[in-house]
């Protein structure tokens, strides 16, 4: 019993230090054009910064469709193309396609980006509980198909 309450103390400690690895420090929205209703396209690269570990750049005409939400939870936490949502589905639709980090790494940028953004923190639980609910499947079919959007 001693042994797995060690492990289950080494596990909680991984994950708050995983937690508190990626504190975000992003100053400018990205620039972005939508340029049909389902999809929107950055104009220029975007640099994300979280620590030295943690960066990556977006480059310029990446597109992607916003937030993937479920039409049955949209009304409480929104549209995929409110400008609320730009940011993190732009870091986080790139960290899925590309496979640069974990997908828990991936949804837990989204939601720091989320609240960063200026989205309550209870709603950006939500958003972040759904994407670990349902997000498995759209990462491992990009898992699959490795860096063929970029």
């Amino acid at each position: 019993m001693l042994i797995i309450k060690e492990k289950m103390a080494i596990v909680n400690e991984l994950n708050k230090r995983e937690r508190e690895d990626i504190k975000p420090f992003i100053i400018d929205q990205p620039i972005y054009t939508a340029f049909s209703e389902k999809y929107i396209t950055l104009v220029e690269k975007y640099s994300f910064y979280f620590s030295s570990k943690y960066n990556f750049i977006v480059p310029r005409l990446f597109t992607w469709d916003g937030a993937s939400i479920p039409e049955l939870v949209s009304s409480v936490v929104g549209q995929k193309m409110e400008p609320i949502m730009i940011l993190p589905s732009l870091a986080h639709d790139y960290l899925y396609r590309t496979g640069l980090y974990t997908r828990k790494r991936a949804d837990l940028i989204f939601y720091k980006l989320c609240i960063l953004n200026g989205m309550e923190k209870i709603k950006a639980r939500g958003m972040y509980n759904i994407l670990r609910m349902f997000g498995g499947v759209p990462y491992e079919k990009y898992k699959k198909r490795g860096l063929h959007n970029l």
